[in-house]
């Protein structure tokens, strides 16, 4: 059998040696019909001929068709290539049709010619693109760049359908082209790195001197660009802070308080926290937050103030804390479910969490004990049970009233 597999194999290697000879043989054949045929006179061959010298110097089959075009051999060059795309794109039962004269098409293909006008001159302006790369050393192409107006507009159309592609829209940029843009070192969102960058910039500046505090009006002075830039974001920091819509984003709003260009009223930055709060209340489900919650470090530590403050509060002593922590204050806190008393530990709010997913799926809390998607949520709530009946009978326990609350809520 081995030997009869081994036969037939040979067999098999023999006749696709013999396609391949055959499909040489017909290429070449092929070829020796174009050759002849463009060697025919004619005006198709004319301007074929024409077409191959501007290949051949350019380095691509791109004639421009501009109105404006001065060069008049260079206008019904442009003419007839978008002549040989419509021709192509024709039915083949229409006389006019490029594809009933295949030596045409083979010989256009020859030369790189591209069928789809957009496709050409999307290569063509990546070329561009890469001769502007080449020279200036980066792909920020200026509004008022004048030795290629249209390069500017093209490089948007780029950024806007890449835009579309991350917000789920419809795009006609490939991932192809996402990867040669890249490779090239375009920056996909201009704005963003502009804005990064006159941050480092304030960051270097603080540094060096010690303050944000920028002249805007001296003459010759090099950061007057820099104080500009500052004096635009605390208005629309500010802005912010009154609900108005700036294009101003939290996480920037953020990095400008880390650094101190703005300092919130004691009483907005307060009530600011208790938003907060209020909004790990709804998302999470429950008002447990702790002192260390890495998600906003902020709101931990107002947590940790407002839980000390209380402490003081409860114990008679009076501190500048405990005088933050107003009656009102302390009311709005009240009613809101804020848990006083710190969570001991961050691993039992996760656990807690998932056991409120269970249940919001299952209807119940008796986790099994092969429960796989959590596999040690059947354990810890097991470790409730036992803390719970040792709290009732007035043994020490290290579940808190909160916690009992919160588990009693859920089942």
């Amino acid at each position: 059998a081995k030997k009869e597999l081994e036969e037939a194999q040979k067999r098999v290697d023999a006749a696709a040696a013999l396609d391949r000879s055959c499909d040489e043989l017909v290429r070449h054949a092929n070829d020796a019909v174009v050759d002849a045929e463009l060697e025919e006179p004619g005006v198709w061959n004319d301007m074929y001929k024409k077409l191959k010298a501007y290949q051949e110097k350019h380095g691509n089959c791109w004639v421009p068709k501009r109105k404006n075009e001065t060069d008049t051999e260079i206008k019904k060059l442009g003419s007839w290539v978008s002549a040989q795309r419509v021709d192509y794109l024709r039915p083949k039962e229409q006389g006019k049709s490029l594809k009933n004269k295949h030596w045409q098409v083979v010989a256009l293909e020859r030369l790189g010619f591209s069928w789809n006008q957009y496709e050409a001159s999307w290569e063509q302006r990546y070329e561009e693109l890469t001769a502007y790369k080449k020279k200036h050393n980066n792909c920020n192409v200026p509004y008022n760049y004048e030795g290629n107006p249209g390069l500017r507009q093209w490089l948007q159309v780029q950024r806007t359908q890449y835009k579309y592609l991350q917000d789920g829209k419809h795009s006609v940029i490939t991932p192809e082209r996402i990867k040669l843009l890249e490779d090239l070192g375009i920056v996909w969102n201009v704005m963003a790195t502009n804005w990064m960058d006159r941050y480092a910039e304030l960051e270097e500046y603080k540094k060096e001197h010690g303050h944000l505090m920028i002249p805007k009006h001296k003459d010759n002075n090099p950061h007057r660009g820099l104080a500009t830039w500052l004096w635009k974001q605390q208005i629309m920091y500010r802005d912010k802070l009154l609900d108005k819509k700036v294009p101003l984003t939290d996480e920037r709003a953020k990095l400008l308080e880390e650094i101190g260009i703005v300092k919130l009223p004691a009483t907005e930055k307060w009530e600011t926290r208790f938003q907060e709060f209020l909004d790990f209340k709804k998302k999470r489900g429950h008002a447990l937050l702790p002192n260390t919650y890495p998600e906003n470090r902020r709101l931990g530590r107002w947590a940790m103030q407002q839980r000390e403050a209380y402490k003081l509060r409860q114990e008679g002593k009076s501190t500048k804390l405990t005088e933050k922590l107003n009656p009102e204050r302390l009311k709005m806190l009240e009613n809101a479910g804020f848990v006083f008393e710190a969570p001991t530990s961050s691993k039992w709010i996760s656990r807690f969490e998932q056991l409120r997913n269970f249940h919001e799926k299952n209807g119940h809390c008796d986790v099994p004990e092969d429960y796989e998607h959590v596999p040690k949520l059947a354990g810890w709530m097991r470790m409730q049970r036992k803390e719970y009946a040792k709290h009732t009978e007035g043994k020490q326990s290290r579940i808190t009233a909160e916690q009992i609350d919160m588990l009693t809520d859920i089942d």
